[in-house]
């Protein structure tokens, strides 16, 4: 079961309202398992490539509770 998403942050932005935003990117989760919690890492993710601070060789990695799934209620007037 995923308890987690495991983010970084990637760059920045500003909002129509002219406020900096940051951009995240889900690199992969932590989930809670039969022998314990472990940690899943998307195969795609370089994370040479992820911004970091000067002379830093780390990469500094968020853990957020997974939000639930919005349930879609769908449309009763489909014609079909």
């Amino acid at each position: 079961m995923i308890k987690k998403k495991l983010v970084v942050k990637n760059g920045s932005y500003t909002n129509k309202n002219g406020e900096e935003k940051t951009n995240w990117l889900v690199i992969g989760h932590e989930h809670d398992g039969e022998f314990g919690t472990y940690y899943t890492l998307d195969a795609h993710i370089n994370l040479a490539a992820i911004p970091r601070k000067e002379g830093d060789t780390r990469v500094m990695v968020n853990a957020y509770d997974v939000e639930p799934k919005k349930s879609f209620k769908g449309d009763s007037d489909v014609p079909f």
